[in-house]
């Protein structure tokens, strides 16, 4: 695991990353890119951003602010069902944290191989309820502890 967390098969993104470049990041690993499109909303936390691929579009429903979390399960919702992001959840507790983007098909191989249950375990399904960033820290200890075995 070690090795692959060092790999440049991750996207490593920070709490206190641009939404857009978490964007930039995932369009690396996409053959399709996103096409970003920033508008003015008069809104305190800045421009709403629209993602586009030939005719399809969405905006990022942002609330009062703009957020990671947010941001990650737009971006994953908006290339399926071609790709799909998970999270890396060994990175949990970290300030920064980790993501595979990988299509669904190579997710779907990947479990046929090595068992869907195991798959999950390390790289968790992102999904409206997903909390990443904004998990608070009473279940990051938690989660962490139980894959320890001291919960």
């Amino acid at each position: 695991m070690k090795n692959f967390l060092e790999s440049d098969t991750l996207i490593w993104v920070d709490h206190r990353e641009y939404d857009e470049d978490i964007i930039s990041y995932v369009n690396e690993k996409l053959e399709d890119k996103i096409e970003i499109i920033l508008k003015y909303n008069g809104k305190p936390y800045g421009e709403d951003i629209y993602l586009k691929h030939k005719d399809k579009s969405f905006m990022i429903p942002y609330k009062e602010k703009m957020d990671r979390d947010t941001t990650i399960k737009s971006i994953n919702e908006f290339i399926q069902p071609k790709y799909e992001i998970r999270f890396c959840i060994e990175s949990l507790g970290n300030d920064t944290l980790a993501f595979v983007v990988l299509t669904k098909d190579l997710w779907k191989q990947l479990e046929n191989e090595f068992d869907k249950e195991k798959v999950s375990y390390y790289f968790e399904e992102i999904n409206f309820k997903s909390k990443m960033f904004d998990m608070d820290v009473d279940t990051i200890f938690k989660i962490r502890g139980e894959r320890l075995g001291i919960a």
